[in-house]
């Protein structure tokens, strides 16, 4: 089984792997991935270009993805980017199908709406469009 986790900037990363890990079935697969935007995520970052910007901002990702990583025996990392014009939501789903994903898991926080006080909105778009398992867990 192959386990893609997204990993999000504003989650607490390791309360995060400390919940995904002890749940995961026997001989699981932990695949942590980043997505970037490139359009915005490089957009407040010092370079001069844009693509500067993205690479740097990806091999800071790599790095931190590899941190985790490394308290997780045979996990994998990837920084992958969201294609032009693409939401979140979708954009995640995209990846884990790529990575031919069997369980997706994903943090959440409390946010602003009813609905996305319990899940969040990414979550909510993700566990909406998904064809395999979401384990969604609480980052708060």
């Amino acid at each position: 089984m192959r386990v893609v986790a997204f990993v999000d900037e504003h989650d607490d990363q390791s309360l995060f792997l400390q919940r995904v890990v002890p749940v995961l079935p026997a001989g699981a697969q932990l695949h942590l991935v980043h997505v970037v935007n490139p359009m915005v995520d490089a957009a407040d970052r010092f370079a001069l270009s844009n693509a500067e910007a993205l690479a740097g901002l990806i091999a800071e990702w790599r790095s931190r993805l590899d941190a985790l990583a490394a308290g997780v025996p045979g996990a994998t990392t990837a920084v992958e980017n969201l294609q032009r014009g693409e939401d979140i939501g979708p954009g995640l789903l995209r990846v884990a199908a790529d990575a031919d994903a069997s369980l997706i898991a994903l943090g959440t926080r409390r946010a602003g709406t009813m609905r996305g006080m319990i899940l969040g909105s990414v979550a909510d778009a993700v566990m909406r469009g998904a064809r395999i398992p979401v384990l969604v867990v609480n980052i708060e």
